[in-house]
């Protein structure tokens, strides 16, 4: 039997034995990432999430595979399957901790206490594992770590129930789920009510103390906890907790349900209400740069006009309070509520932020900027930026979320449109008509909305710029007009500027287009699309800088975004513009590995490629192309790229000369 202990350091074992590992983290790294996949993976997307820059990334994996299949397979039993396009373990032949944790968890009652024991106590996941210059794979790690805590926790709280009869056990598993969730209260409070049941009140004392150093260290307020202790202290061993807390999964918790007529109801569009951020420091200055923060961001979050943004005289009532996210949610009428704290230590500040739908308790964003204290208004504009980038990224991936949840004929216009967008980002011939569809739809309820008619914008831009759609003229004319109908209907909003600058960007009307874009950017300054699309105008009119510039500010401000691809590309593009050839390799690689990049970024990854004369490279972008796209020539690339500049386009001619795309 082989066994893969996933929590804790990683090892394998073969019937007991130790296997040796592989010195490699990032091969060590991807046998893990393959045992909790449970299926297939592309080599294209392990190249992405493990070799983003190497020449050779096909070549890097094939090495790590060679490496595994020495750990992993057996004369009679090859557990790693790979073919030219997919790797997978067959993980019925494993037994694999982290996987089996879960579904100990799952069954709770059933499972056997040893079991659970073990495995709670077996330690962090992939303990010591990390891949600093993996970004995809260090975002991933920080889930699965976060979902196997979570199980541990789960499986604690069985264990307390199972042995509240037996003191020493208890407090063991309580001082462990305390370990594992030192901010929370409950899991605080219930080991120092363990301890004051056995009579261990100095240890409790201790325990106390420690809580409220780690709870000052967050920026988190201590009055709940002090409450809590008096409250013991008074009862003394008559006081124990009735229940044992046995947190579950963020998305198995029931929605909020705000019915009752006490409170607000939730709005049509998308709510949200942005807490005081707190500081430690009692010095006025410091608060008043928290203070200003939080005053920023709800500024700058209410210039969204699709969002519904509680004032910051109602938020600021529960300034210096410990506030539950649903209490406020209750009160406010909100369903996402943001929050956050500001550090100083010497010439550095720390700001922590998060968001969390208040429905489920679930933690949408987190995140944690640290600047050097030299310019506060400075600091203070660029924390503030960011995070509102987030929020709003966050935000509109959560309703499109919720969309897909529900039953067609069920969505208002609100949901229809974030249908219509999730569908609108998967690049498809069929999805844009489903997005089409769905957009109709919201325009149907709600003819007023701008959001969804800039959004059917987009769908004629796409038809056009994909060549679906034989008419490419007449779709760009479609595009236009809508982006001007949307504009007509609320011109403060930015997508329907967004939706006309692309339009004019492919009429070649330069100028306008930038104009219009700049439009969008300062009605919205967090709007990446905008900033993207920006990027695309200046690339096209020559101002090479300028759209490297809007690329990086797009990618800062959406790092996740559906259009990654698109972002990555622009500066590969400004870069060849530039002479930069070799850096434009690195940078159209990682495009070219996006899964949803199209075939226009293979043609670029063919022309950058060929200038730099990679010539291996560019044959294999030629080959995927060609299956991707066949009979695409360089007046495809020119219809779907508008350049200005003659030596621009010469340039780029010559790339496509080299790398045997036809005129």
């Amino acid at each position: 039997m082989l066994t893969l202990r996933l929590l804790g350091k990683m090892a394998v074992l073969r019937d007991g034995e130790v296997i040796a590992l592989p010195r490699s983290r990032k091969t060590r790294a991807l046998l893990a990432y393959l045992a909790l996949a449970a299926r297939p993976l592309s080599r294209d997307h392990l190249c992405t999430v493990f070799w983003d820059l190497p020449d050779d990334p096909r070549g890097s994996l094939r090495w790590s595979l060679s490496k595994l299949r020495r750990v992993l397979d057996e004369p009679e039993r090859a557990r790693l399957a790979a073919d030219r396009e997919r790797v997978s373990i067959e993980t019925g032949a494993l037994e694999i901790d982290a996987l089996a944790l879960q579904a100990a968890v799952a069954r709770r009652d059933g499972a056997p206490t040893e079991t659970l024991e073990r495995l709670a106590e077996a330690g962090a996941l992939l303990e010591g594992l990390t891949l600093p210059n993996c970004l995809d794979f260090e975002t991933w790690l920080a889930e699965m770590r976060e979902t196997a805590r979570q199980a541990r926790v789960d499986a604690l709280g069985e264990l307390l129930r199972r042995h509240g009869d037996a003191p020493e056990r208890a407090v063991r598993y309580a001082r462990l789920w305390n370990e594992l969730d030192p901010l929370n209260p409950e899991a605080c409070t219930r080991l120092i009510a363990l301890l004051l049941e056995n009579g261990r009140a100095q240890e409790a004392e201790q325990q106390v103390e420690l809580a409220r150093t780690r709870l000052a260290d967050a920026g988190m307020s201590v009055l709940g906890l002090d409450t809590a202790w008096s409250r013991l202290r008074a009862s003394g061993r008559e006081t124990a907790v009735e229940t044992v807390p046995t947190p579950s999964p963020a998305p198995s918790l029931p929605e909020l349900n705000l019915d009752d007529e006490a409170y607000p109801p939730l709005p049509s569009q998308p709510s949200v209400a942005v807490l005081p951020f707190e500081t430690l420091s009692a010095a006025p200055d410091r608060q008043v740069f928290a203070d200003g923060l939080t005053h920023d961001i709800i500024s700058r979050i209410s210039r969204l006009r699709w969002m519904f943004v509680i004032a910051r005289g109602s938020t600021f009532t529960f300034r210096d309070q410990a506030v539950d996210v649903q209490t406020v949610a209750r009160q406010l009428g909100v369903r996402y509520v943001a929050q956050g704290n500001v550090r100083f230590a010497g010439d550095r500040i720390r700001v922590d932020a998060v968001l969390t739908d208040a429905m489920t308790r679930n933690e949408l964003w987190a995140d944690q900027f640290d600047r050097k204290l030299d310019d506060i208004f400075g600091i203070q504009d660029d924390i503030s930026i960011a995070i509102v980038g987030a929020l709003e990224t966050e935000i509109e991936r959560a309703e499109q979320q919720r969309a897909l949840r529900d039953a067609p004929e069920s969505l208002d216009a609100w949901s229809a449109y974030h249908r219509g967008l999730w569908h609108m980002h998967q690049f498809k011939r069929a999805d844009f008509d489903l997005a089409e569809s769905f957009f109709a739809r919201a325009i149907a309820l709600d003819s007023h909305a701008p959001r969804p008619i800039a959004g059917l914008s987009f769908v004629h831009f796409q038809r056009a710029f994909l060549k679906l759609d034989p008419d490419f003229e007449g779709q760009i004319q479609r595009a236009l007009e809508l982006g001007e109908q949307a504009i007509a209907l609320d011109a403060r909003d930015a997508t329907g500027h967004w939706a006309v600058g692309r339009a004019l960007l492919m009429r070649r009307e330069y100028e306008q287009s930038v104009d219009a874009l700049k439009t969008a950017i300062r009605l919205n300054p967090n709007y990446a699309s905008a900033q993207f699309s920006l990027s695309r105008s200046y690339f096209a009119e020559g101002s090479s800088e300028l759209g490297i510039q809007a690329s990086d500010i797009a990618r800062r401000l959406s790092p996740c975004d559906p259009l990654r691809f698109a972002m990555l590309s622009v500066k590969a593009n400004c870069l060849a513009q530039m002479g930069r050839y070799d850096e434009a390799v690195d940078w159209v690689v990682r495009a070219a590995r996006q899964p949803n990049a199209h075939h226009h970024i293979l043609a670029i990854a063919a022309y950058c490629t060929s200038l730099a004369d990679r010539d291996d490279l560019a044959r294999e972008y030629l080959g995927r192309l060609r299956a991707a796209q066949p009979g695409y020539t360089v007046s495809d690339f020119f219809q779907a790229f508008p350049i200005r500049q003659p030596e621009h386009i010469e340039l780029i001619r010559e790339g496509f000369r080299k790398a045997d795309i036809g005129a």
